[in-house]
């Protein structure tokens, strides 16, 4: 499982537009394709803050939470998730990494 604490936005780099695993531990799953990064300033541990937009399905809206987030090149990890905009094409969920 990856270092949340260690990941930068350049790791999802490659990932984007590509497709993520989102599973609720209720035993719900979606499909959400990676359709952002925006990146913020640097920390004062060197770290970059940066966020990463999910577009899932239109319905139903998931609720802000922590959910197992996974790609099978990247791997598995559990991000808090917040839904941010919801439009025709979907859903939008925003995680932060600060």
């Amino acid at each position: 499982m990856i270092q949340l604490d260690q990941v930068t936005d350049e790791d999802f780099r490659p990932f984007l537009q590509q497709s993520f695993r989102i599973a609720d531990p209720s035993g719900g799953a979606m499909d959400a394709v990676l359709v952002k990064i925006a990146v913020g300033q640097i920390q004062g541990s060197g770290r970059r803050q940066f966020s990463l937009l999910f577009r899932g399905a239109a319905e139903p809206v998931w609720p802000q939470k922590i959910y197992s987030v996974e790609n099978g090149a990247l791997g598995k990890m559990e991000i808090f998730l917040v839904p941010v905009a919801k439009t025709a094409a979907g859903t939008d969920y925003e995680a932060v990494f600060a």
